[in-house]
């Protein structure tokens, strides 16, 4: 077999691969025998049919494209070892000559990268401010989501927990029908309009209204059309917080007392606030790194890159209970031009990860044995019972090197992070809330 490689773009080798004749007159024979047991040919016992009878019989062209079928892996393997290529991902194979029998394979090969001098980059450790009324806000959430409801006889205020009855109809077609719908009566409720007409409705009271809605908007049923509307309310419910006591720090997150709430609370606003800091750092001493990097990659990679991003935008619309055709109408563009959109982003993403995998490499940075268990760990914890269920759609192969390649990523970037705010490794991978900020918070509670 004789094979030549030729580069033909970034990381990009097209391999001319010539098959021997008499390697090439095996593969066809055994093809065309295999063939004939699957479809013989009248006349003859399957398998039997001279190889000239087959050619002519199923055609030339199928006979050959049928054995690069069987050949090709095999062939292209050998070839790819020949060559000394490592490919980053599948090449396309064809033919393109019979006679002799010639493919051509075009191999994209793993990004190149030459880092400068990322060890001179220097940064000022950020600092995360911190505000005591955070924590008296985070309070008021959490007395809002234990929050209990309780009956009363009066007319529905902005607020309130309703049951309601609610039937759209555009002429006598039924476009909306909900029975027994428990909701909080907020101006954002859908459908559009359903807070004006609710407030001031007592219950066992019923009103009709109309309400108009534009031609884009997402809800395809309701697009364009005036809506004629029969709203009844069944019940009204006011909201009553619970008090801010020992007791409730309890309910809330088996806290002992209030001022250990506080103080899980402060630890969170401030941990999450660190990583916002660390973010902005880390995308700062990236950027820095890029400018003085150079490198390429092959175009399938972007690609690739472009459909994760894709994929991941649109399991987000879909999990806010919108359909991906509604978001692409109501967005009035078509997958292709978000595809175009996202590219340049999807793009960015990889040339970041392609110097963090470089830079990982030669700092020795390693995903510590067991981190990655731990993590999946981690994401099944929420889930309780059901855990041991899910685990197999978490806890395989694919999604075992995902978790690890986004471990390293995290890794590197704290490391970066040291390294410019000449901070010791150890300390910069667990930040501790400043002093003063503890000194705050102990008097607060005293």
């Amino acid at each position: 077999m004789k094979v030549t490689s030729e580069k033909t773009g970034p990381c990009e080798y097209t391999l001319t691969i010539e098959v021997d004749e008499e390697r090439t007159k095996k593969a066809l024979q055994s093809t065309a025998r295999t063939m004939t047991r699957r479809a013989p040919i009248p006349g003859f016992r399957p398998g039997k049919a001279p190889y000239s009878v087959i050619e002519a019989y199923f055609g030339k062209e199928v006979v050959y494209g049928r054995t690069i079928e069987a050949l090709g892996p095999e062939v292209y393997k050998e070839a790819l070892d020949e060559a000394k290529l490592e490919p980053y991902s599948q090449g396309n194979l064809d033919m393109a000559t019979m006679e002799p029998l010639v493919l051509k394979a075009v191999v994209p090969v793993e990004p190149v990268v030459t880092l400068g001098d990322y060890h001179s980059i220097k940064k000022d450790k950020a600092e995360v401010p911190f505000d005591e009324a955070e924590i008296d806000k985070t309070i008021e959430e959490l007395r809002e989501q234990h929050a209990e409801w309780s009956a009363v006889e009066r007319a529905v205020q902005e607020g309130d927990q309703v049951t309601i009855d609610l039937v759209g109809r555009v002429g006598e077609e039924e476009v909306l029908s909900q029975a027994g719908r428990r909701t909080e009566a907020i101006p954002t409720m859908f459908p559009e309009g359903l807070f004006d007409h609710v407030v001031g409705v007592e219950p066992g009271q019923s009103v009709d209204y109309e309400q108009s809605y534009p031609e884009d908007h997402f809800n395809s049923k309701l697009a364009g059309k005036t809506v004629s509307y029969h709203l009844t309310v069944q019940s009204v419910r006011e909201k009553e917080l619970p008090q801010v006591t020992d007791e409730f720090a309890n309910t809330v997150g088996s806290y002992e007392n209030l001022a250990a709430l506080r103080d899980g609370i402060r630890e969170k606003l401030y941990t999450s606030k660190q990583e916002d800091a660390d973010e902005a750092l880390a995308t700062e001493i990236l950027a820095a790194i890029l400018e003085d990097a150079t490198m390429e990659y092959p175009q399938v990679a972007v690609d690739d890159e472009v459909e994760r991003h894709l994929r991941e935008f649109k399991q987000r619309i879909q999990s806010q209970g919108f359909s991906w055709e509604s978001y692409l109408n109501t967005q009035k563009k078509t997958e292709d031009e978000l595809r175009d959109e996202v590219r340049p982003s999807a793009e960015q993403h990889l040339r970041e990860n392609i110097v963090l995998a470089e830079i990982a490499k030669k700092e020795g940075i390693k995903v510590e044995a067991g981190a990655v268990e731990a993590e999946i760990v981690k994401m099944l914890e929420p889930y309780g019972a059901q855990a041991q269920m899910l685990r197999p759609y978490i806890d395989n192969e694919v999604s075992r090197q995902g978790i690890e390649r986004r471990l390293l990523t995290t890794q590197t970037v704290k490391w970066l992070i040291a390294m410019a705010t000449g901070q010791p490794w150890a300390e910069a991978a667990a930040d501790q809330p400043p002093a003063e900020v503890e000194a705050a918070e102990d008097a607060a509670a005293a």
